[in-house]
């Protein structure tokens, strides 16, 4: 926003906006976005696990379940360590979708 920033400073946010838009979308929400996804994914295994244990208290045979996370851009190498320590856990990525 910086070199927009004398732009901005006449009132002019509705020019500034479409030409800045995208890079606001990559530089900032994306990367913000992503570690969220990825802060989510590492406690998101303990929300899955109760799930399943929900459901084999209700009857439902979960013997086979997977607990899977996607993601569109990977996982960092501490997520991947930890599923790899586990059969019941699934990550799948875009290498994955589109082998």
């Amino acid at each position: 926003m910086r070199p927009r920033w004398a732009v901005l400073d006449l009132g002019h946010a509705q020019r500034v906006w479409p030409q800045a838009r995208q890079a606001f979308l990559s530089q900032v929400v994306g990367p913000r976005f992503e570690q969220i996804c990825r802060d989510w994914a590492l406690l998101a295994d303990d929300v899955l696990e109760r799930a399943r244990d929900l459901l084999m208290q209700r009857g439902f045979d979960t013997a086979a379940a997977k607990l899977a996370c996607f993601s569109g851009s990977g996982f960092d190498d501490h997520l991947r360590e930890a599923a790899a320590n586990r059969a019941d856990v699934l990550l799948v990525d875009p290498d994955q979708l589109y082998m």
